[in-house]
């Protein structure tokens, strides 16, 4: 066994967020997924691309500062706003509610605000004072609201200017705020910076908005709709203004939902500006990109460990010329209850890197000091723990549309109808918390939203019996209520669910179907649309 002296503790599986973990210049230049983005990386830079988006934890923001540090290695200055800092300011969400309602027109006010914020940076920041009014820019502003919100914005905003040696971040202080009174409206104060901007940016810039995600407070969704709708509306037109200028910003998947659903097709700019983050593969086996990833992050791990203990330098080239098998089977069994490690790893998250990292995190908690290998027990004994956390992460997104009672009602519910369980029991328990009709429709619609739930079943397909399983987070848009329900195996545990209902599976075939596929009495003699092929198995059993 290679580096036997080295334990699991010693392994590095990285941070849940992505923003936390490649804060460093060294993660950055080990960024471990960066060969999956590699052919879109030109294109943001150069403004073929403008949007990041998928659903919390696929690694927005870590592509986001991947391309930041990119961007400074090319000269290109930057400027990075992380719209989540901005909104954790409790001071001023409370005054921009307050302005809200008292706004008529709430959209076109708020899509005011990020053009001249946005050109207002651009032009102070990126410009000469000689080719701009400084009286133009939205310091000067005489409403409340702007100047509030513009304030708290600056001293979050982070600057770089293309030092390779230095990618720590200016970060911009305190503007001046000295009211002014001026003849020209806002519009031709904005049509004014956009002009100088379009004459006088000489230098490639771009902006970089990352954690566009809506409040899980329901008190704050709406102005969190509104803001991010108007944010992305003022983006599309500064991204026109000029080719030495563009943003680029990273957009959770159901923030995009929300922005449509209300009316606003953003659809056709993604199609041709986007690029979705999402790891979805058929096969759930050792050279699925998330498990190559971390085998990657266990490479990196144990060529630190042989400097750091100041080993032999020939085992770094040692490890290096190992093969991902080799690495991974160096430290995890081939097997976990009877399923390759590979896929039982995967089934138990929802195919995000965070979800990785926080259940490798875990189960180092439950090795011993000296394991050298991680044993069945780090599994079983993790997954619990990791399911609570997961179900708590869940509770707190549907924190936005429901009071903490009513979400300790559906946890209820759960312990009521298992794991799986068709929508009639999940309407009838919902019923006895009070629960009516349309309320049982937007749980059972919210909670596949987050992937909490979705379908499991059996169909025959291709003369063959088939198990087929939806979620969200794998593309399919809708829960079927008519099939089989089940709840997502990565918080099973966590819940305390355990009595799965077998027979539901084939609780639509014929009876000459079940009879076909010898489904009365056993449930494995099907093709699992995830199975691992027999040439992965054989390649597992050699190696």
């Amino acid at each position: 066994m290679i580096l036997e002296e080295m334990t699991t503790l010693d392994i590095k599986f990285g941070e849940t967020e992505g923003k936390r973990e490649f804060s460093t210049q060294e993660n950055l230049l080990n960024m471990f997924f960066k060969d999956e983005y590699q052919r879109y990386i030109e294109s943001f830079l150069n403004g073929d691309k403008r949007y990041i988006y998928g659903l919390k934890g696929t690694g927005k923001s870590s592509l986001l500062k991947y391309l930041e540090n990119k961007a400074v290695k090319k000269n290109i200055k930057t400027m990075y706003i992380s719209y989540k800092d901005f909104r954790e300011e409790a001071d001023v969400i409370n005054s921009f509610k307050d302005e809200l309602k008292n706004t008529e027109d709430k959209d076109m006010y708020s899509l005011t605000f990020w053009r001249w914020y946005i050109l207002s940076l651009v032009s102070n920041e990126f410009l000469s004072e000689s080719s701009y009014n400084p009286k133009n820019l939205i310091y000067y502003s005489k409403v409340k609201f702007f100047k509030v919100l513009s304030k708290v914005l600056d001293l979050m905003t982070e600057f770089s200017y293309g030092k390779e040696d230095n990618i720590i971040n200016v970060k911009l202080g305190n503007q001046n705020n000295t009211l002014v009174k001026w003849e020209n409206t806002t519009a031709d104060r904005i049509r004014e910076l956009e002009n100088s901007i379009k004459k006088n940016l000489s230098e490639k810039a771009i902006i970089f908005i990352d954690e566009l995600e809506l409040s899980t407070l329901s008190s704050s969704y709406e102005m969190d709709s509104i803001l991010i709708k108007n944010l992305i509306k003022a983006t599309r037109k500064i991204n026109n203004l000029s080719s030495n200028l563009h943003v680029v910003l990273a957009v959770r998947s159901e923030v995009i939902n929300s922005i449509t659903a209300s009316g606003d097709e953003i659809n056709k700019e993604l199609e041709d500006f986007g690029y979705e983050i999402e790891w979805h593969r058929r096969k759930f086996d050792i050279h699925h990109p998330l498990i190559k990833m971390f085998i990657q992050k266990i490479r990196y791990s144990m060529i630190k460990f042989i400097k750091n203990q100041n080993l032999n330098s020939n085992l770094i080239n040692k490890v290096n010329s190992l093969s991902i098998e080799e690495i991974w089977y160096r430290w995890f069994p081939s097997k976990i209850s009877n399923t390759s490690t590979p896929e039982f790893i995967l089934q138990n998250t929802w195919l995000r890197p965070r979800d990785l990292s926080r259940l490798f995190r875990i189960m180092q908690n439950y090795c011993n000091q000296n394991d050298n290998t991680f044993k069945q027990r780090s599994y079983e004994e993790a997954i619990k723990k990791v399911g609570e956390d997961s179900w708590k992460e869940i509770a707190e997104e549907l924190l936005s549309k429901y009071v903490g009672k009513d979400i300790e009602k559906i946890r209820d519910v759960f312990e009521k109808v298992q794991v799986l369980f068709l929508k009639d029991d999940f309407v009838r328990e919902c019923k006895k918390f009070g629960f009516t009709e349309e309320d049982i429709e937007n749980i059972l619609n919210d909670l596949y939203k987050l992937s909490a739930i979705g379908n499991h079943f059996k169909t025959v397909k291709y003369a063959k019996l088939k198990t087929i399983y939806r979620f969200f987070y794998r593309n399919d848009k809708s829960l079927y209520h008519d099939k089989a329900i089940t709840v997502h195996k990565a918080i099973e545990k966590g819940l305390g669910l355990s009595d799965f209902k077998s027979s539901l599976l084939i609780n639509d075939l014929t009876d000459e179907e079940k009879n076909k596929y010898g489904c009365q009495n056993s449930f494995t003699d099907y093709e699992d649309e995830f199975q691992i092929s027999i040439a992965d198995r054989i390649r597992e059993q050699k190696f």
